[in-house]
């Protein structure tokens, strides 16, 4: 067998390796992180700040969900601006962790808005995507 057929081989197995751990400053790969159920990928993510959180989160289950639909959106490149932000943002000079909070404080913005809008869980894309556009480190940095 010949080196480029192996290491093919080796490669496909390793993306079929199930995740074990979450670090939110490297990025999960997409295909294992998707083949993980919505409560494993919580699970990872709340075992990760139990283990290095230092302040303390008030609300923990909240905070993992929204790290879970942030790593959902990267995963899947939908919408296609959040990975293209949290690389931007990466190279403004967040770390991948900031970067993720920064994009959930503007879905959360969006998701409040739109419930307080609309009084039902209808969720405007478009509005997202143009707070995601106006998002630098700048910003961030003023609210975050």
């Amino acid at each position: 067998m010949n080196a480029r057929i192996l290491s093919q081989r080796l490669e496909s197995q390793a993306l079929a390796m199930p995740l074990d751990h979450y670090d939110p400053d490297h990025a999960p790969d997409p295909e294992a992180w998707l083949a993980l159920s919505e409560d494993e990928r919580l699970a990872l993510i709340l075992a990760w700040h139990d283990a290095n959180d230092d302040i303390g989160i008030a609300k923990p289950g909240v905070h993992a969900a929204v790290h879970v639909i942030i790593e959902d959106q990267i995963a899947e490149q939908e919408p296609p601006l959040v990975a293209t932000k949290l690389r931007q943002l990466m190279v403004q000079g967040l770390d991948r962790h900031d970067a993720i909070h920064a994009i959930a404080f503007v879905l959360a913005k969006r998701m409040n808005a739109d419930m307080k809008r609309s009084g039902a869980s209808v969720f405007s894309v478009p509005l997202y995507e143009a707070g995601l556009h106006r998002l630098n480190v700048r910003s961030w940095r003023r609210v975050g």
